[in-house]
């Protein structure tokens, strides 16, 4: 019996790997490009739209007309606007919100309003100045500032409002009351009727998910190719036996066990094969399908993953079937292990505080004592007839172990069962995950009689420790259960306002 003729290809650069170089070729090249497209957009959003007209009401006598006119009248911005500044002498206790609409309302010249009077004028921009104090006994400036604005203009939110009137706060302190209408006015040109996606904030965030899809992909196939490459390599290492291997069990005699032995070899064949078809269907990915959504990739990544372990469990059974029947040197010590692999976990049962404190059923212990008592007589008796009989010894005693197995997995499930008598689900669902994961880390490989009770029994001392760890999760989860600014803005119009509802805050310097 012999395997299929087998590739030999070199395991550092084989296709799916050159494949994955030609993806973070791509991938530098894409992410320049977002950089770019970010930097394009950025500056493509820059306002090249003019001011059509400024008007000064300048009644607190703190501003230069002139001087204001010119340095508004030059800023760009976004859609066409129409400033209007409004200065006047003002009291802590004045909401300059509803004061400046009712001056709004006593000038409908300037033509401030809406249509149906209930919002600002759109292309308008009304900055209010309310001055309470000039300095007059040598201390700051102090008052409020407003900003008012056409739907069409408005920055969005109470919040971007107070960022624009933050600009002419240190002006204004510094009773510079030019230089600060002015800076409002610049910041105000930045952002009102800038176009959603013209946003610095929005590029940015556009520009940095795009790059971190594209960096993000790139691991997830990185992860996945060097793993793949691993397990590419463990395939050439683990087939390199498996032709000896298998020819070796053809002189392991027809009996019960060694007849298993021998379908175990030729479906270890048919494994090897199938993985060999796996390998190549993976190495064809193409670089289009080469992504981080290929989720039938992964999968049958993970199965020839999952197909290299069974592979190399069979390749440890397999040589371990061979070294017992052939005698092989050293296969006295291999026989007393396939022997002590049961023993031990007899043992453990039979001293276990954690079994006998967890059961809730005295009939189930005593079985169990007698079970383990007669078990462990047995495998003594077991563990002699190998080491001095002929085949036939060997074969049967193989055959006992492995009945001994499934009749110790049986009082295990048992256990395990009516330590969960009376539990509520949550309590259950943390133990047994706890149990399971235990079982999963505690699992001995190489024995020949274990290989054939796969996943095998569950062993004490993997109920014992996870037992206690699913509760101790349990508690944690349970107590973490139980243990589970303000802003200076002035937003409204007063009482004054009736149903007005026009975009516009104001907030104190």
């Amino acid at each position: 019996m012999s395997s299929p003729a087998r590739a030999t290809p070199s395991q550092d650069s084989h296709p799916l790997q050159r494949t994955r170089r030609r993806l973070d070729v791509l991938t530098g090249v894409a992410c320049a490009l977002v950089v770019l497209a970010a930097v394009a957009a950025f500056l493509l959003g820059r306002p090249d739209a003019s001011i059509t007209e400024v008007h000064i009401a300048d009644d607190a006598a703190v501003l230069d007309p002139t001087l204001i006119e010119e340095q508004i009248s030059d800023l760009a911005v976004h859609r066409p606007t129409r400033v209007v500044v409004l200065t006047r002498d003002g009291e802590v206790s004045d909401n300059i919100n509803e004061q400046t609409l009712a001056w709004a309302r006593l000038n409908p010249d300037l033509d401030l309003l809406s249509d149906d009077g209930e919002k600002w004028k759109d292309g308008t921009l009304l900055i209010t100045a309310s001055v309470e104090a000039n300095g007059e006994d040598g201390g700051p400036g102090s008052g409020q500032v407003g900003t008012y604005f056409g739907d069409d203009l408005a920055p969005g939110s109470t919040e971007a409002e107070q960022e624009i009137q933050s600009h002419g706060y240190e002006a204004f302190q510094q009773r510079d009351w030019n230089r600060g209408v002015t800076e409002i006015a610049e910041a105000a040109a930045e952002v009102m009727g800038r176009p959603f996606f013209a946003r610095p904030l929005v590029i940015g965030i556009a520009a940095a998910v795009l790059l971190g899809l594209l960096l993000v992909n790139r691991w997830i196939v990185a992860h996945a190719v060097t793993g793949y490459s691993r397990n590419r390599r463990r395939l050439t290492d683990s087939a390199a036996e498996v032709d000896g291997l298998v020819g070796q069990t053809e002189l392991i005699p027809d009996l019960g066990f060694g007849t298993r032995v021998k379908e175990s070899a030729r479906t270890t064949l048919h494994t090897y094969t199938d993985l060999l078809e796996k390998r190549d269907s993976i190495d064809a990915t193409s670089l289009p399908s080469l992504h981080g959504l290929n989720l039938p990739l992964f999968t049958r990544m993970s199965r020839f993953d999952e197909g290299l372990d069974g592979l190399e469990a069979d390749g440890a059974m397999l040589r371990t079937a061979n070294v017992l029947y052939a005698r092989e040197p050293g296969w006295e010590s291999v026989w007393r292990s396939e022997v002590d692999d049961l023993r031990q976990d007899i043992r453990d049962a039979q001293v276990s505080k954690d079994i006998r404190e967890r059961t809730d059923d005295p009939e189930l212990l005593r079985e169990l004592e007698a079970f383990c008592s007669r078990t462990l007589n047995r495998l003594d008796a077991i563990e002699a007839a190998g080491i001095g009989g002929g085949d036939e010894e060997l074969d049967s005693g193989l055959t006992a172990l492995t009945d001994l197995r499934g009749e110790f997995a049986g009082y295990m499930d048992r256990v395990r069962d009516s330590a969960f008598v009376g539990m509520d689900d949550d309590k259950e669902s943390y133990i047994s995950g706890a149990i399971e994961e235990q079982s999963v880390s505690r699992r001995r490989a190489g024995s020949l009689t274990g290989y054939y009770d796969s996943p095998g029994y569950l062993r004490p001392m993997a109920f014992g420790i996870g037992y206690a760890t699913g509760l101790r999760n349990h508690r944690q989860a349970q107590e973490a259960a139980k243990n589970s600014s303000s802003s200076s803005s002035t937003a409204g119009y007063g009482s004054t306002g009736g149903g007005f509802s026009g975009a516009g805050s104001s907030s104190r310097f």
